[in-house]
């Protein structure tokens, strides 16, 4: 549900069975993130839901900072590209 002043959030569901930590996603006024890591078959996944609205720029800076690490990532949610 949006807030009064436009803003959209993002969320992640994960079942309370599977080991995962919040960690700090990105940042900026065009895009809206959570992200958690987490594992499979070993290995830590970076999982981050985002939100872009359809009249903002997907900033440069942040696609590096995403996916400028050496973890594996999913990017999921409404990037209106």
């Amino acid at each position: 549900m949006p807030h009064s002043d436009g803003r959209r959030e993002v969320a992640i569901f994960v079942n309370k069975e599977i080991k995962h930590t919040l960690i700090n996603s990105p940042t900026n006024t065009n895009l809206v993130t959570i992200a958690i890591i987490t594992k499979i078959n070993n290995k830590d996944i970076t999982i981050i839901a985002a939100y872009k609205p359809p009249n903002k720029i997907f900033p440069r800076k942040i696609y590096t900072d995403i996916f400028g690490s050496n973890n594996n990532i999913i990017l999921i949610g409404d990037l209106n590209c």
